[in-house]
């Protein structure tokens, strides 16, 4: 997958974590993966065969479960902005429902940040999508 507004919108509607969109996040900042094919233990080269672990697999790290794996990939994919507020969303139970997260461009007046989250949503996933619609924006 090589089209951003594409992986946005897979990422918009997940409501937990997706080894699949991680495989995909995994391909589209590493392009030299771009034809692996999805395999037993992780993403393989399309000479392998789909069901074998060989010397020529990777595995994607797990942005849409992993707080650290989603800032390890929002500061690869943004350098020069930063993770500048996360809102955690409340029911009336004071149960968390869903997370925001807004990045922001470092010494850039005026401020240019971006907003992303939603009810369901994981903080991970935020993180990943404002990470992407940040650069879409760019």
């Amino acid at each position: 997958m090589s089209d951003l507004k594409e992986l946005i919108a897979r990422v918009e509607g997940l409501s937990g974590a997706d080894r699949e969109v991680d495989e995909d996040i995994y391909r589209w900042i590493q392009p030299e993966y771009a034809n692996f094919v999805r395999g037993r233990g992780g993403l393989v080269h399309p000479n392998d065969g789909e069901d074998q672990h060989v010397l020529s697999s990777v595995r994607a790290p797990a942005y849409t479960s992993s707080i650290d794996a989603a800032l390890a990939f929002a500061e690869r994919v943004l350098p020069g902005w930063f993770v500048a507020k996360i809102d955690a969303w409340n029911n009336a139970n004071e149960e968390v429902v869903g997370y925001g997260v807004t990045v922001q461009k470092f010494n850039v007046e005026p401020y240019v940040t971006v907003k992303a989250g939603w009810i369901g949503c994981t903080l991970p996933l935020a993180i990943i999508l404002a990470t992407l619609k940040a650069k879409d924006a760019e």
